[in-house]
């Protein structure tokens, strides 16, 4: 069999010329270099939120090969940057679990069986490790009580995902008891201990059978963070944005958990003063607490300077790493990188506008990129609603086009055009839904606030009305949205669900005594009193035939009415 032989290229001398009389073109091909970022954070099993350390994987690979007694074909630092580069490719925060998934692929990409095998085995062997933990009988009783409440697995996990806070005094979750305990004491604190006994051990009663509640959000919150800041017991609030106060409000807002709706109407956005060019003085020095406090100072003293010509130098050196448990309020810290962006952000949007005014879609975009930096354990506190003039257009169009890529900050709020008092011309209406549908989001929605205030009392209308991020309640300026719960089942009567919504009106009659909103203007607590809003909700409608019939539905209106006063 012949041979193979390398084809007859011609000879190259040193000049680049062919011995043989021919010339050779010598190209050189530009060296491409890729840089990965790697992730700044990983999520551990626990919810914790760690820095992401490269070192961590190497080791983890060194342990492995030391195991099987033999030194790996690649070296490990090379194993390792390749692992980070696919987690880096993939995952923004990778979990524990994801990032051991990958080091399994690379092994094995990379032909070390014999070690993916027993890095394997080893995640099997610690999984296993940590389900057969011992737990104390006194620990097991405990959760035993509570999880007879649970009618289904889903209500379980809810509940142990979401509202049940970390006891540090006993070194665990608490259970649906305790939870229960720890809610109906505080409603005992709102009330000042002025409802008798018997009908707190009703309410008591009400909660562990799931058939009325407070608030998810008292739920989550009662007890020392509600004592500190009463604004993290209520869902939902509404604001104009009409002056640096509004930033700063929705900062403190949204670090509470609570929804943000608000209005960049010209109406409000014109109220801001014009901002001055920069006078290329030394920049303010600032320290930033460790604290929402904190936060909110260092957002309006940076807004103050920026808007009269100043600039300020930022100091984060106090604030706790991201990851760090946060013990009142519960989760775990962002560290000061989401603040930084914001303030960054803030200040870019200021400074584009020197000499000028502070347009709408600014005050749009400074607004969700404060919703930006409310964020603990990677997940973002807060939910918001942006209304607008209906003539608009950068409003209308804030979300056409590759948005995403210079302006990803405008995902958290959904965005709703305020449509004028005078009717609308019908070739208005049909471009208002059109463009609904062609931007595939049903974006920007419709307010009405006309038809609003022909549908309220003769005492409200004195107020420009908005509503919350869910478009469920109508709101003036300045004020939260008090929820009560009633919840419907399907083997509900007339009697029993008038037992459930009069539980959830009381509940929600206590509720609207918390106005300590610390930081916020004083029309907050003002319009909070003077209204006292209430409202019932009836959870599980679709499972209860007698929930959606409508005069039942009128009758039970009339059960709150009659309980609330």
């Amino acid at each position: 069999m012949p041979s193979k032989q390398a084809p007859n290229l011609p000879e190259k001398s040193k000049n680049g010329a062919a011995k043989n009389g021919s010339s050779v073109a010598v190209v050189t091909q530009p060296r491409i270099t890729v840089e990965v970022k790697p992730p700044e954070f990983i999520r551990k099993r626990d919810g914790r939120v760690m820095p992401f350390e490269i070192e961590r994987i190497e080791n983890a690979i060194n342990l492995c090969f030391r195991s099987i007694n033999r030194e790996p074909s690649t070296p490990v630092s090379e194993l390792a940057q390749q692992v980070v580069n696919i987690i880096s490719a993939k995952y923004e925060e990778p979990s524990v679990e994801e990032v051991q998934d990958v080091v399994e692929m690379v092994l094995q990409a990379a032909g070390e069986y014999e070690a993916a095998k027993s890095y394997i085995l080893y995640r099997a062997e610690h999984a296993k490790q940590r389900q057969e933990r011992p737990i104390p009988e006194d620990v097991r009783n405990a959760f035993a009580v509570s999880d007879k409440f649970f009618p289904t697995q889903l209500q379980k996990f809810q509940f142990y995902d979401k509202y049940s806070r970390f006891n540090y005094e006993l070194g665990r979750r608490e259970t649906w008891v305790e939870t229960i305990d720890r809610a109906v004491n505080y409603l005992k604190e709102l009330s000042e201990y002025r409802l008798p006994a018997a009908l707190y051990t009703r309410i008591r009663e009400y909660m562990l059978e799931m058939k009325a509640m407070t608030s998810m959000r008292l739920l989550a919150m009662a007890g020392a963070a509600a004592r500190r800041n009463n604004i993290c017991i209520y869902n939902c609030s509404y604001m104009p944005v009409d002056s640096i106060d509004s930033f700063v409000e929705a900062l403190i807002i949204s670090m509470c958990g609570c929804g943000v709706g608000f209005s960049v109407e010209s109406q409000y956005i014109e109220k801001f003063p014009r901002i001055k060019r920069q006078r290329n003085a030394k920049p303010v020095r600032y320290t930033i607490e460790d604290s929402a406090e904190g936060w909110a100072d260092a957002l309006r003293i940076g807004l103050q300077t920026w808007f009269d010509g100043g600039d300020i130098i930022y100091d984060y050196s106090q604030i706790r790493e991201a990851g760090a448990p946060l013990r009142i309020k519960g989760g775990r810290a962002s560290g000061p990188q989401p603040l930084r962006k914001m303030l960054d952000f803030s200040r870019q949007r200021i400074l584009a506008r020197q000499g000028s005014l502070l347009r709408p879609i600014d005050a749009h975009d400074m607004m969700c990129a404060v919703g930006n930096a409310a964020v603990s354990g990677g997940v973002r506190r807060t939910a918001m609603i942006s209304l607008f003039d209906f003539d608009d257009q950068e409003m209308i169009q804030a979300k056409s086009g590759d948005f995403e890529r210079h302006n990803s900050q405008r995902w958290n709020a959904n965005n709703s055009t305020v449509w004028p008092d005078r009717p609308l011309t019908q070739m208005e209406l049909t471009r208002y839904m059109l463009d609904m549908v062609e931007s595939g989001r049903g974006e920007p929605g419709i307010f009405a606030r006309h038809a609003i205030t022909n549908s309220i009392p003769e005492r409200r209308k004195q107020d420009v009305f908005g509503t919350n991020p869910c478009g469920e309640i109508v709101l003036r300026p300045y004020e939260f949205c008090n929820l009560s719960i009633a919840i419907a089942r399907a083997d509900d009567t007339y009697e029993t669900l008038r037992d459930k919504v009069e539980v959830a009106t009381i509940i929600g009659t206590i509720q609207s005594m918390a106005t300590h909103f610390p930081g916020l203007r004083p029309q907050w607590k003002h319009n909070c009193e003077e209204e006292r809003l209430l409202g019932v909700d009836i959870n599980g409608q679709l499972d209860s035939k007698i929930a959606q019939d409508p005069e039942v539905m009128k009758m039970l209106k009339q059960v709150a009415v009659e309980t609330n006063r």
